[in-house]
C-alpha cells in the first residue's frame, strides 16, 4: 500500500515572524535548496495556463455568475453580486433583445478576464517570500526526521 508522504518545510529561525509563517504552512511551491532557482514566469509570475483558465472561469462568469463568483469573492458576497448579475444579464436580454444580451456577455467576459488574469493569477505572497530567501529553508520528508 503506498502512503503519500507530506512534505513539511523546515524554516530557518533567523527568518521573520511573518516570513517563516508563509513558509512554513506547507512544501507546496517552495523550492529545493539544492536546486537552483527556477526563473520566474513571465508577467508577475503568470503562465500561459492561468491566462488559459483564465478565459474558461471568465466564461462562466459572464454567462452565469451566480454560478462561480462565490467561489472568487466568498460565498455570501458572491451569491449577492453573482444573483445581481445574473438578475441583470436577464434584464438586459428582456429589455433590449438577444443583440444587447450578447454584447453585455461578451463585455463583461473581457472585463472577467482581465480583472482575473490581473488580480487573481501569477505570484502570491508566499511564492514571493520563498524566492527572496531561497536557500533559507527546506523540505524533508517526515521519515527523515530523527526520533
Amino acid at each position: 500500500m503506498t502512503q503519500d508522504i507530506a512534505l513539511r518545510p523546515v524554516v530557518d529561525p533567523a527568518l521573520e515572524d511573518a516570513e517563516r509563517a508563509l513558509l512554513e504552512k506547507s512544501a507546496d511551491g517552495l523550492f529545493p535548496a539544492t536546486l537552483p532557482l527556477p526563473e520566474e514566469a513571465g508577467l508577475g509570475g503568470r503562465t500561459k495556463a492561468d491566462i488559459g483558465t483564465a478565459l474558461g472561469v471568465s466564461a462562466v462568469c459572464a454567462l452565469l455568475p451566480v454560478t462561480i463568483l462565490w467561489a472568487l469573492i466568498g460565498v455570501w458576497p458572491g451569491l449577492a453580486v453573482g444573483l445581481a448579475a445574473q438578475a441583470g444579464l436577464i434584464w438586459v436580454g428582456v429589455q433590449f433583445g438577444f443583440e444587447a444580451f450578447v454584447l453585455t456577455v461578451v463585455g463583461v467576459h473581457l472585463l472577467a478576464w482581465l480583472l482575473i488574469v490581473v488580480l487573481g493569477c501569477g505570484t502570491d505572497e508566499r511564492q514571493r517570500v520563498a524566492r527572496l530567501r531561497h536557500g533559507r529553508y527546506t523540505t524533508r520528508s517526515p521519515r527523515a526526521w530523527p526520533s
